[in-house]
């Protein structure tokens, strides 16, 4: 008999309970954001104050001073500006997008090398695609089916702390965070067959009904999350 088992009965559910939120932002600070690893001793970044400073072939990054963090995304080559928008091409992904001027201005950074930064998203593009390939490789091949419910209940523990440690970088790791959610769909779904939606309903209990693994498990036998 596994843990959950013992703790709520062959096939008693506990009802699922979703922890209320009280999250609060921080106040806002003017802050100077810290160098990145393309910043070489000596270089300075230099904070975009007018329209002007936004010139073609220059390379932008965008600082949340709320949040003191870099937004999603990495260096941005300013393409153009027209009709109102300055064109922007993410130099790591090669994403192309548009922002308004004045939601730019103040709130951006120019590197002080823009030349140098092309080959370095190139490479860092490459070496992730490659990390993204073996690590999904991993994933695709776990197999729960004779796991014990202590095991599988270790697994969500590691995967949900990894997800909570990396949510301030969802947008930035979005394919991560899906490779990730292999393991928890898993053990769901080994965790149905088992026992159906009671097991999966004590197991969610038993960690504390993190909202993460409601919607994880959702559409696994009669799980709605």
């Amino acid at each position: 008999m596994g843990i959950i088992s013992r703790l709520f009965g062959a096939k008693a559910a506990v009802p699922r309970q979703v922890p209320p939120s009280s999250d609060v932002p921080p106040r806002i600070h003017e802050w100077t954001p810290p160098p990145d690893e393309t910043i070489r001793p000596g270089e300075v970044m230099t904070r975009v104050a007018s329209e002007s400073d936004l010139t073609p072939g220059s390379a932008i990054r965008i600082w949340h001073e709320q949040f003191r963090q870099w937004i999603p995304g990495w260096w941005m080559e300013v393409v153009r500006i027209a009709d109102g928008r300055v064109h922007l091409k993410d130099l790591k992904s090669g994403e192309e997008k548009n922002r308004h001027p004045g939601d730019t201005i103040g709130c951006v950074w120019k590197h002080p090398a823009p030349d140098r930064l092309k080959p370095v998203g190139e490479k860092a593009k490459a070496d992730r695609n490659a990390a993204l390939s073996e690590l999904r490789a991993r994933y695709e091949k776990l197999d729960f089916g004779k796991a014990s419910e202590e095991d599988m209940i270790g697994t969500l523990r590691k995967e949900l702390a990894w997800k909570d440690a990396n949510m301030s970088r969802f947008y930035d790791m979005e394919e991560e965070f899906e490779i990730h959610d292999l393991a928890v769909i898993r053990v769901g779904e080994e965790l149905d067959r088992r026992g159906g939606m009671a097991l999966m309903s004590n197991v969610c209990t038993f960690l504390g009904s993190p909202r993460g693994l409601d919607m994880s498990w959702n559409g696994i036998g009669d799980w709605r999350g």
